[in-house]
């Protein structure tokens, strides 16, 4: 790290844990995110998986915190999972607490008990996601904590940007502007992101910001599956085409430390189920509509090895710590190249590392999908995210939240916080007042 106490005025209490923590240097994006992330207000940085995206947010915030100092809640960090949260929790938690900071999560799964005690004694750090933010922004307790907000990270951004999670997102990151004492700062990671002027206009409304690039492609090999349609059933009930195709994904999860996709919740329970009870392997599935600690135990088995493979759906396409995956698996065409570079991507996920990919078409027409968006993976060739523009039951929503906070409000002052949301930058007055008449029609305001 002598290099960059020379090139960057690294605090040396951080200096000094990042040697402890086995830091030589620091990667292209770390560095330069210090110097950023300092100087303009949002800030989105987009590189692969494996590329030290996290490290890039924590460090300059950590930096800028012990230089200066900060009240609680000092940097919001939010992720569109719940286990996404947990994961960063288990990764940031060591390293924040050991220079003398609380780090917390606070989402759908967090025990009352727990929530009483972010409440009370709130963390410098505070992990969430954007749906918890919503309540937080009206709690009595956590909105005073909130007002101390200076930075904000925003994490798998493209997650968020073609949904209406994402316009919520966006109006709550103005509630919480207007909110906090000091205009925070915004970092927004991902890996896939075709347009990233966009993504920068997304998240930093009419704030002025940059754009940080990995200068490497990540290296994808992708290929499609030719199976033999002609395999017998070998005496079970299954459809022989079906059976060839699930024996060809038996050969492949055998080998152990492979992820398998599917498109949907009931597909990853029936490949898991007929994987274990006609081809004897030991695999086990993983989805949202699992609890909290049946998810937890599938990452902790598969990390350690007890397991050969994890059937997934969109669940564990993000950037869940699930140890080291030699590869991944794509039951049936992702329909999208960026979620196969998203899943692909979660195979030798460091840097240098060639990412392997197969994809089982479920037919011909399936094939054909497949080879094209394979194709479009390997050369980054992805889809253009389609922002929602001024969808008006978001907005509704964030109306009623602005009024338990401030109980009344000019309709001009609404006005302008609304409109400096991008999806919401072509909102009329005229349209926004007709909302308003509809909402006291059936009394949600006056």
């Amino acid at each position: 790290m002598k290099e960059e106490k020379n090139i960057l005025p690294i605090h040396p209490r951080l200096a000094n844990q990042l040697e402890k923590e086995g830091y030589k240097s620091l990667n292209y994006i770390q560095l330069k995110s210090f110097k950023l992330a300092k100087r303009y207000k949002s800030l989105v940085i987009i590189a692969p998986t494996g590329s030290g995206k996290t490290e890039a947010a924590f460090f300059p915030i950590l930096n800028e915190l012990l230089e200066k100092g900060g009240q609680p809640v000092y940097t919001l960090y939010i992720t569109p999972l719940r286990a996404l949260n947990r994961d960063i929790h288990i990764r940031m938690k060591d390293f924040i607490e050991k220079l003398g900071y609380r780090v917390e999560i606070r989402h759908g799964d967090t025990p009352e008990k727990i929530r009483r005690r972010i409440a009370k004694n709130p963390p410098h750090f505070l992990i969430t996601t954007p749906e918890t933010l919503q309540f937080l922004l009206v709690g009595k307790k956590m909105r005073e904590a909130l007002k101390n907000v200076e930075w904000i990270v925003v994490d798998e951004l493209h997650e968020l940007m073609d949904n209406k999670r994402g316009s919520q997102l966006t109006l709550a990151l103005e509630r919480l502007k207007k909110l906090a004492r000091r205009s925070p700062r915004i970092i927004a990671l991902s890996a896939t992101i075709s347009k990233p002027d966009l993504a920068l206009k997304f998240v930093s409304g009419r704030s002025f910001g940059t754009v940080l690039e990995w200068y490497e492609q990540k290296g994808y090999s992708i290929r499609i599956d030719d199976i033999d349609d002609n395999v017998s059933a070998n005496d079970t009930p299954l459809p022989p085409e079906f059976y060839s195709r699930m024996k060809r994904l038996a050969e492949y999860a055998s080998k152990g430390g492979v992820l398998i996709f599917t498109n949907t919740r009931d597909t990853a329970e029936l490949v898991g189920r007929v994987l274990r009870t006609y081809f004897g392997l030991n695999v086990r599935v993983h989805h949202g509509s699992l609890s909290k600690e049946e998810r937890i135990e599938v990452e902790r088995m598969f990390k350690r090895g007890e397991i050969k493979a994890v059937v997934a759906t969109s669940s564990l396409e993000l950037g869940i710590d699930i140890g080291h995956v030699n590869l991944v698996v794509q039951y049936a065409s992702p329909r999208q190249a960026i979620r196969l570079v998203q899943r692909v991507g979660r195979a030798s996920h460091r840097l240098g590392e060639v990412s392997r990919g197969i994809i089982i078409p479920i037919d011909l027409e399936d094939a054909i999908e497949s080879a094209v968006l394979a194709r479009r993976a390997e050369r980054e060739n992805l889809e253009d995210l389609r922002i929602h523009e001024k969808p008006l039951d978001v907005l509704a929503h964030q109306i009623t939240g602005l009024t338990m906070e401030y109980r009344a409000l000019d309709i001009g002052e609404v006005y302008d916080l609304v409109t400096r949301a991008y999806p919401y930058r072509e909102l009329s007055l005229g349209e926004m007042g007709q909302l308003l008449k509809k909402m006291d029609d059936i009394r949600t305001v006056k």
